[in-house]
């Protein structure tokens, strides 16, 4: 799907450690034109808990032709509707009208089985692309701009307070504002479990995040950043991440008598003798 192996390293060990306990890829960080419904789908397919994959590879291949359907209708190409105006001239004393923003109408759904080729969807993927992170962009910006001081102050800090740091995959990333300051509190040992980043900071409707090998920094708009990772990052994310049922995270991971416990916005997920519960 990315043309790269789904851990990076130079020994067994170092492998076989990654399979067991690292963090699941999102394979739209590694490849541009992979969409990010299919995150979900692989997250699914490589769960380390033989309980929480696909059934079997029919089940597999339809959750991932859904996956794909779903990016489509999403970066169908949208219609823009010119905005109309009276045509009887305004007063002298009354100021211009102000033109109003175009209306854009969502396509209907594509139906039938999408063509799963690589190189179709490639293209479509880059063509409509810009679109999406557009919408993304400014429906960020109106989101953040209606929150507590936290986000004024973040934005100060981030344009003030930045690293950068080598990426796993050799490429170095920027690591900055809230989400910086939270990766500069995470003690040593923490900070090697976190690992290299994966890649630059990303940004949801609601909030925005970093991954890295071993887990990712998220933050909703307006609260304080948080890093969600290992098995209880895996459940989490097979679940849809900040955007699915749980909801983004509203505690680190913290140890009750051994168990390791992560609490959402709409429950909590808890590791406990390799056993992971959704509550």
């Amino acid at each position: 799907m990315t043309g790269e192996p789904p851990y990076p390293g130079d020994s067994l060990p170092q492998l076989m450690h990654a399979h067991l306990g690292g963090r699941i890829p999102a394979p739209s960080w590694i490849a541009a034109d992979v969409p990010v419904e299919l995150d979900r789908v692989v997250a699914q397919a490589m769960a380390k808990n033989r309980e929480d994959r696909y059934p079997d590879c029919v089940a597999f291949a339809d959750a991932a032709a859904a996956a794909i359907a779903t990016s489509r209708r999403r970066l169908e190409p949208t219609k823009l509707l010119a905005p109309t105006y009276s045509q009887e001239p305004a007063p002298a004393s009354v100021p211009e009208p102000v033109s109003q923003p175009a209306i854009v109408s969502a396509a209907p759904p594509v139906a039938g089985v999408v063509d799963q080729r690589r190189g179709r969807f490639a293209r479509s993927w880059k063509l409509l692309a810009a679109m999406g992170v557009l919408v993304v962009l400014v429906a960020t910006v109106l989101v953040a701009s209606q929150f507590s001081p936290f986000d004024s102050n973040e934005s100060s800090a981030s344009a003030t307070n930045s690293t950068t740091m080598l990426g796993a995959d050799g490429v170095e990333y920027t690591v900055s504002g809230s989400l910086l300051e939270k990766y500069s509190q995470a003690t040593v040992p923490q900070k090697a479990d976190l690992g290299q980043p994966l890649g630059p900071e990303k940004t949801n409707p609601d909030g925005k995040y970093q991954w890295f090998v071993g887990g990712v920094i998220i933050q909703k708009a307006g609260q304080p950043p948080y890093i969600v990772w290992g098995e209880i990052r895996n459940k989490w994310n097979v679940l849809g991440g900040s955007q699915g049922s749980l909801g983004y995270p509203t505690s680190d991971e913290i140890d009750i008598d051994g168990v390791k416990v992560s609490t959402f916005e709409n429950g909590s997920i808890t590791f406990d003798d390799g056993i992971v519960t959704v509550r």
